[in-house]
């Protein structure tokens, strides 16, 4: 395996060598049940646990500047915490390092002292004062990473609930200028609070529930679920130009002899459903508009 048969080589006292790892695990349900138990491995074995706590799903703040500067970083920082966006942490992205003008060079990974004369350091303590963390990173997401990639995630900027709700992920963000008072920021403390109610459940088990596809006339949707915190999220799209107006999804993972309280987060209604109705005759999703994204979020009450 990853040409291990072909190896040979001595090692020194004190050298020591990480060979590759291969994990085979057992499943007695569908492909989808097997997916979730590599879901679960990742997040017991793999992702980090400083201090022995579990990485928990965060919410961040960036300045989305491809050649980032410390003054605008402070600054939109600062922005943040005076608009009372609760973030959980900063994420200064790529650029931050010398890189002959473009991010893609990334070299030695040595900070652009020009752009950055007291270090990246300054950045993240003054994200720390303000209540978030610092980070220093890039990202990116798929619609299938979530069947191998417990913990990844993207951002969008200040924009359309579409965008927002396509970017609740483990580790989501938005970018933006908040140096400027001019923003949406009561649409980003909306946004913000709906992740805040999905956030419990993005480690959990997860299910696609139509069909994956890149066609623009079709519907696209999603399940997050924790069976140990008896609760979840759906999510669906409508496309652009997908003619349907409605969708029945059937969710997975439920007790059938639950009832659930299943809240729609556009109309702020609730109703009680059973599990075995949710996954037999499904949640129907109606949205009148299109492009159109709809979030429900589910909680076991008996």
């Amino acid at each position: 395996m990853a040409g291990q048969e072909l190896t040979r080589f001595r090692l020194r006292p004190g050298e020591e060598v990480r060979a590759p790892l291969a994990l085979v695990q057992f499943c007695d349900g569908d492909w989808v049940r097997g997916q979730n138990l590599w879901r679960r491995w990742m997040v017991a074995h793999n992702i980090p646990r400083p201090n022995g706590n579990l990485v928990p799903a965060c919410y961040a703040g960036c300045f989305a500047n491809l050649q980032p500067v410390s003054e605008e970083e402070i600054g939109s920082i600062e922005g943040f915490a005076r608009e009372g966006i609760g973030l959980d942490c900063w994420i200064l992205d790529a650029g931050w390092y010398k890189d002959r003008g473009s991010w893609i060079y990334t070299g030695m990974w040595e900070v652009d002292r020009s752009r950055f004369p007291k270090g990246v350091c300054e950045v993240s303590d003054r994200a720390r004062t303000r209540g978030f963390e610092g980070a220093a990173t890039q990202q990116c997401q798929t619609y299938g990473l979530s069947f191998w990639v417990p913990y990844y995630g993207s951002g969008t900027g200040m924009t359309d609930e579409y965008m927002f709700r396509i970017c609740i992920f483990s580790a989501s963000r938005a970018g933006g200028d908040a140096r400027r008072r001019d923003l949406d920021y009561p649409l980003l403390k909306r946004r913000v609070g709906e992740f805040r109610k999905a956030q419990p459940y993005l480690l959990g088990d997860y299910y696609p529930l139509t069909p994956y596809s890149l066609e623009k006339n079709v519907w696209i949707g999603w399940q997050f679920d924790s069976p140990e915190k008896g609760g979840g999220f759906v999510q669906a799209f409508r496309r652009e130009e997908a003619s349907q107006e409605s969708l029945a999804v059937n969710l997975r993972g439920l007790d059938p002899a639950a009832d659930y309280a299943v809240g729609n987060l556009d109309t702020g209604r609730s109703e009680r459903l059973t599990g075995q109705d949710l996954m037999l005759k499904g949640l129907t999703v109606t949205l009148p508009r299109k492009p159109a994204a709809a979030l429900y979020v589910y909680r076991r009450v008996r």
